[in-house]
């Protein structure tokens, strides 16, 4: 489920994800992109960055926090969790070029919905 919320300029989601990772063979993920039909698919390239504080306040509190560079846009997520598999996901979006640059000065967005929500901690 994805919420959408809009103030002024700044655009915020937030969405519950439910994950749970596995480990796939090389033959396994290739029955998988035919099972799907993503043959013809281009893939996604991204970079992820992630942050914490040097005594890892956020991991202990079980958050996750990073900026995700897409070619052309820029997402700073922060993840918090809400039960077991379950995680509250908490994005800004910003453009390639400010995520570029918090990523370049290793600093954060200090004024957005994320920065409220880490206030709270």
């Amino acid at each position: 489920m994805f919420v959408f919320y809009k103030k002024g300029r700044e655009l915020m989601s937030q969405q519950v994800e439910t994950e749970f990772k596995n480990l796939l063979t090389k033959e396994e993920y290739e029955m998988l992109i035919i099972d799907f039909n993503l043959e013809d698919t281009e893939p996604v390239q991204q970079t992820n960055v992630y942050y914490d504080s040097p005594d890892w306040k956020l991991r202990k509190l079980g958050m996750g926090l990073r900026i995700r560079l897409y070619d052309n846009y820029a997402e700073q997520t922060l993840k918090s969790p809400i039960s077991e598999h379950k995680m509250l996901e908490t994005t800004d979006r910003l453009t390639h070029e400010e995520g570029q640059n918090f990523v370049d000065s290793g600093e954060l967005k200090r004024d957005g919905f994320i920065a409220k929500k880490l206030a709270e901690h």
